[in-house]
């Protein structure tokens, strides 16, 4: 991933390294500021096979340009991945909010980020 092109291929990517890092509740748990972030009803799992059901379901195009998917490109999206028209904009409205945190992360300093001072954007809470 180079600088300022985060993809949902990469998106795709860093859930599937979560995932196999272990359930994602405990993992968020382990990060000060975040356990507010997620319901305590979410299913982390079940979440993280939605978001690659969705992202698999996109053509590369898709994938690689996400602000072309417009309202008919998911209703095409949502029936191949199992999920909701509702789900699909869910995820790439999640996908936004990273992308918008990882850019904000790649303009810190090593220093700010080692000392643990998170972007603005990824201390607010999740809009649901």
């Amino acid at each position: 991933m180079s600088a300022g092109s985060f993809s949902l291929d990469d998106f795709r990517r860093l859930m599937r390294r979560i995932r196999k890092l272990g359930r994602m509740w405990d993992i968020l748990r382990m990060i000060p500021g975040l356990k507010r972030l997620v319901p305590d009803e979410l299913d982390s799992d079940d979440l993280l096979r939605q978001i690659g059901g969705v992202i698999d379901a996109m053509t590369p195009d898709e994938r690689s340009r996400p602000e072309t998917i417009d309202e008919p490109r998911c209703r095409r999206i949502a029936p191949g991945s199992g999920q909701s028209v509702r789900e699909v904009k869910r995820v790439l409205k999640d996908f936004e909010r990273m992308r918008q945190v990882m850019d904000e992360m790649a303009q810190m300093s090593l220093l700010d980020r080692w000392r643990g001072k998170w972007p603005a954007s990824f201390t607010r809470p999740h809009p649901n």
